[in-house]
């Protein structure tokens, strides 16, 4: 089960600058990138025992936050960001990159090869399916479709042992009533550019994703950072 734009989104060309361009958080869409990235790793709350999910690690600037954990997999699409992502961890002995579309991970078992699984003795263990204690992603799923982000959701709880903890940071808007105002604000303030950002990507509303978390049984927490940088932290209540 591929994205339906993922290869639209791959970040192949735009991996030699990317690092740069996140710095600039005069750009709306940067603004709280920082920030976002730092409520990410503190409300993962990863320990030393934790199998860590990262999906859309990008060149690894929310990895190198992540603290000392049993394994990280690392999922993104881009091969030339993950070659950075690489130089940045060398090292790191407990790192599994995969290269992958992350909803197409998620959803099918075949690509977990070489991931961390429960031993099969453990109350968490399930042996169709690899289980993290933690997920994380920031700013990727914005390049899914609403239905898809509710089918990633329906593969995170799958794929969380109970009581793990899935936190996002990424391009959000409060509801799809807000998304043309918000449109417009851009517009009249003089940056059109922004304006086309919402309207060609799939900014995510955050009414719909809270509430498609908790059907599933996650209990929601939700923060904002700046005008369209917001985090979700999600934890499986069973």
């Amino acid at each position: 089960m591929q994205s339906q734009y993922g290869h639209v989104y791959n970040h192949d060309p735009w991996a030699h600058n990317y690092d740069r361009n996140v710095q600039n958080e005069a750009d709306p869409i940067r603004t709280g990138y920082e920030a976002t990235l730092d409520w990410v790793i503190e409300q993962a709350n990863i320990h030393p025992a934790d199998c860590v999910l990262e999906l859309g690690s990008g060149t690894g600037n929310l990895t190198v936050r992540i603290p000392e954990c049993r394994q990280i997999t690392c999922v993104d699409l881009s091969e030339k960001m993950t070659t950075q992502a690489r130089a940045k961890l060398a090292g790191c002995t407990n790192i599994h990159f995969v290269q992958a579309d992350v909803l197409a991970y998620l959803a099918d078992d075949s690509l977990h090869a070489g991931a961390p699984q429960f031993q099969a003795d453990s109350p968490q263990f399930q042996a169709d399916s690899p289980q993290f204690d933690v997920l994380v992603s920031t700013y990727t799923i914005h390049h899914l479709t609403e239905p898809e982000k509710q089918q990633l959701f329906a593969h995170i709880h799958r794929r969380l042992r109970p009581g793990g903890r899935a936190v996002f940071g990424d391009l959000m808007i409060a509801d799809q009533a807000t998304e043309l105002r918000v449109q417009q604000h851009f517009r009249d303030i003089g940056q059109p550019e922004v304006a086309e950002d919402i309207d060609e990507e799939f900014f995510w509303y955050v009414d719909a994703a809270q509430a498609g978390l908790a059907a599933l049984g996650f209990q929601v927490q939700i923060e904002r950072f700046s005008a369209l940088s917001w985090g979700i932290a999600a934890l499986k209540l069973d």
